[in-house]
Order: C-alpha cells, then structure tokens, then sequence
C-alpha cells in the first residue's frame, strides 16, 4: 500500500483571480472567498416510507476583494457591466452578459497548482469607495465584488 504524504500546508496568500471578460486587467485580489455548496434532498413518498435522495447543488455566492488601480480600470469595468445588465442603453451592452472566471491556487513555490473555475459569472453587489481627506497616513482603496454563477469545479494543473 502507498501512503501519499502532503509536504506543504496550503497557503492562504497565495492566489490570484482572472476575469475571462478582461483579460488585459488585473485584479490585484487581497482574499477570495471560495462558495461553500449544498446539496439539497429530493423526497420519494412511498406506502410505508418518505425515501430521501440527493436533490440539487446548490451554491453560495463567489466574493473578492481588490486593492483599486489609481484609474480605477478595474473597478469600472466592474461598474460598467453591472450598469449594461441592470440599466443597459443597448441591446450590445447585454449581449454578454456571462463570463467564466477562475482563482489560481499557487502551490509553495509561487506557481499555479489547482484552478477553481466559475461558470458564466455575472457580478451582482459591487462595493462603494470611500475618499476621506481626513486619514493621517496613505490608504489605499479597496473594493468587494460579489458574482453569481452556475457551476465551479476544481482542476489540477499537470506540472
């Protein structure tokens, strides 16, 4: 029998996240939270039981967090999707609506060990900025955004 032991403990530092809708921006993430799942039970009456059966997956909801360029690019491209589903001036605005995503999972050496893709992603909350004059050292701005999505699996990446 081979006993397959773990070396490395996975870090929670190391991550990154790609938006496959821009893929020219970078989303400079300071914590993903990966969505808990839930399965749901379908019941089966019968004469003399209520059978239980495994129902549907259900998802939580994916949410990041973003330190915000001085253009604000990231945070706007966000914005204007959001605008485009629940506001659109055009029916080319809401044409693609979906977009799949994925968090890279770096193993100790800093390279990509696993994926978490997301399915035809949409965001639905994006978090507010807040300027303030009165801070008394340099803060940088962060911003949360909150997707929905159909489905997200976990890939191994080869070496």
């Amino acid at each position: 029998m081979t006993v397959n032991i773990e070396q490395n403990n996975l870090s929670l530092l190391n991550f990154m996240f790609r938006l496959d809708r821009t893929p020219d921006i970078e989303y400079r993430c300071q914590s993903v939270t990966l969505p808990s799942m839930s399965l749901g039970t379908a019941i089966a009456p019968t004469p003399f039981v209520v059978l239980p059966f495994p129902g549907e997956v259900e998802y939580d909801e994916l949410t990041l967090q973003f330190l915000v360029g001085e253009n604000m690019r990231d945070y706007l491209s966000i914005f204007d999707w959001m605008v485009a589903l629940g506001r659109p001036d055009s029916l080319d605005q809401y044409r693609n609506w979906r977009s799949d995503c994925t968090v890279f999972i770096l193993n100790s050496s800093m390279r990509a060990n696993l994926t978490a893709k997301f399915t035809e992603a949409y965001p639905v909350n994006l978090s507010g900025i807040t300027f303030d004059t009165t801070l008394s050292e340099i803060q940088y701005a962060t911003a949360t955004v909150t997707f929905r999505f159909t489905r997200w699996y976990v890939e191994k990446i080869e070496p």
